[in-house]
């Protein structure tokens, strides 16, 4: 059997595959890519002039001493004020968002006042004003109406010779509605502004006095209340 092979063909056909522009195409685009790459490393590289030329104009420039940093002094300063009120605009923010998250902080429709005395007991346990007490300060009074008021104060004795000199007051109806609250002696509370270190207790009475919270009246021991801390027999 004689097999005719036309070598010169293949050969011929071959070469005209491999030089079709569809073949060429991205051989030539990345020899291409591949020759400006070296030229712009040899421009601006390591070792290029370019370089060489920034660096010599940057000595130029930068101080050669300590006695000589004066010269961008000014250009530092600036950055560090900008860096540094970056960082006290953020937390500003936070501590913004989060005072008013705890403001705002929604309560529940009704509660005991146990609770609510609790609730008060730890926040005037965190409050500078506290001044060293071992008990906070709470008066309840009722009247034959089924009204009452609590006084609230994180002093001990705060109400000997006056309830009124307590921090906090809250008026209740007989269903328990806070029809009216002073705080540290200021009338409309609504005005107030809680960035004080011990907000807590009087966003806990605005939140009650705003939000419709009312508080179920019951007959609690006072003077059975102490700070966490407090040294007892």
């Amino acid at each position: 059997m004689n097999i005719d092979i036309n070598i010169e063909g293949l050969v011929a056909d071959a070469v005209a595959a491999a030089l079709a522009p569809e073949k060429l195409q991205p051989i030539i685009q990345a020899n291409v890519e591949k020759a400006v790459k070296s030229a712009i490393d040899d421009n601006f590289g390591y070792r290029s002039p370019f370089i060489e030329l920034c660096k010599e104009s940057m000595a130029a420039v930068m101080p050669t001493d300590l006695g000589d940093l004066g010269r961008y002094g000014d250009l530092v300063l600036k950055t560090f004020r900008f860096a540094l009120s970056e960082h006290q605009d953020h937390v500003l923010k936070q501590t913004i968002t989060e005072r008013m998250e705890q403001l705002l902080k929604p309560l529940p429709t009704r509660m005991k006042l146990s609770e609510l005395v609790e609730q008060l007991t730890r926040h005037f346990f965190n409050c500078y004003s506290r001044e060293g007490s071992e008990r906070p300060t709470f008066i309840i009074e009722k009247n034959e109406r089924g009204y009452w008021h609590l006084y609230a104060d994180p002093k001990e004795d705060a109400g000997r010779y006056s309830q009124y000199s307590c921090a906090i007051h809250m008026a209740f109806t007989e269903d328990g509605e806070c029809y009216s609250l002073r705080v540290d002696e200021k009338d409309d509370p609504k005005k107030m502004i809680f960035l004080g270190s011990h907000y807590g207790a009087d966003a806990l009475a605005l939140n009650i006095y705003t939000g419709g919270t009312k508080i179920d009246f019951e007959e609690i021991d006072v003077d059975d209340i102490y700070y966490p801390d407090a040294y007892r027999d």
